[in-house]
């Protein structure tokens, strides 16, 4: 099951995408966000590239306005949040 959930706030918008999946374990999801942000290079060239490309358009767009955080537990599922501010 996948959720997606809008929040129009007076200072910012809130998204918020659920799913309720295997989760992803905590060191995988370190070397994601290290992916994602730049801090480590891709080793397969085709691993993450959409989740990268996804977070940087995002950021190219938004720029600081922009906060993106994922949270995940296993066997729970996994929340990409984005906080836009206005």
């Amino acid at each position: 099951l996948l959720k997606i959930i809008c929040t129009n706030n007076e200072d910012s918008i809130l998204i918020n995408i659920i799913d309720d999946g295997t989760g992803i374990e905590e060191d995988k999801l370190n070397n994601l966000r290290k992916i994602w942000t730049g801090e480590c290079e891709l080793n397969d060239a085709s691993a993450h590239v959409g989740m990268k490309n996804c977070y940087r358009r995002l950021k190219l767009m938004f720029e600081d306005k922009l906060i993106f955080s994922v949270s995940s537990q296993i066997d729970i599922g996994t929340t990409i949040s984005l906080t836009i501010k206005k």
